[in-house]
């Protein structure tokens, strides 16, 4: 599981007046992404202040290294200036980079606290594993069915995956080479570009 990528990003906020006329709190937006090799999964979600609060207390349990990450003070007054929301999202952004940096992902990943959260789907990350191994297993597959029917002809692939940001699409290179019955050595790129 360590090979999985997780970023957490909050791109925006928003100041909610509560209901039945109860006081005004900030909502946090965050997206979260999961990344495994070709693999992804994103989703967005929506916090307030509390909520990272009480992720922290929890965490803080399980992980007591991340008493020195920097974390937003609570304030009484003032709340709800553009310097003070600012201030906290960066600092809620710079909490969770340092989460991130500092744990095993794949300890961050099994913690409940944290997968609750950020409302990682069930078995969003054992179906990203499946995933790949299903792809991996369907390459061998067919580079070893092309290998038994054909003996004297070893191929062998590499697979490389490029993202062009401006225009969301992926190129996936598959390049294969081996050697023919007579002995010619021959290369082959098989190019798949889609949009994610």
């Amino acid at each position: 599981m360590n090979d999985i990528n997780v970023s957490v990003t909050i791109p925006a906020t928003k100041i909610v007046k509560g209901e039945k006329g109860k006081s005004l709190y900030t909502i946090y937006f965050i997206t979260i992404t999961l990344e495994k090799n070709m693999i992804k999964s994103t989703w967005s979600i929506e916090r307030r202040f509390t909520d990272f609060f009480e992720l922290r207390k929890q965490l803080k349990q399980d992980f007591p290294t991340i008493r020195e990450i920097q974390f937003p003070t609570k304030k009484l007054v003032n709340n709800f200036t553009d310097k003070t929301i600012n201030k906290r999202k960066k600092t809620f952004q710079q909490f969770f980079t340092q989460i991130l940096q500092q744990l095993r992902t794949d300890s961050l990943l099994i913690n409940e606290a944290f997968c609750n959260f950020l409302e990682i789907p069930p078995g969003a990350i054992e179906k990203m594993i499946d995933n790949e191994q299903s792809n991996n297993n369907q390459y061998q597959n067919n580079i070893n069915g092309y290998n038994n029917s054909n003996p004297n002809i070893n191929v062998s692939y590499v697979t490389t995956s490029t993202k062009n940001n401006n225009e969301e699409l992926i190129k996936v290179v598959n390049n294969y080479s081996g050697s023919d019955n007579d002995g010619e050595v021959f290369e082959l790129d098989l190019e798949t570009t889609y949009q994610e």
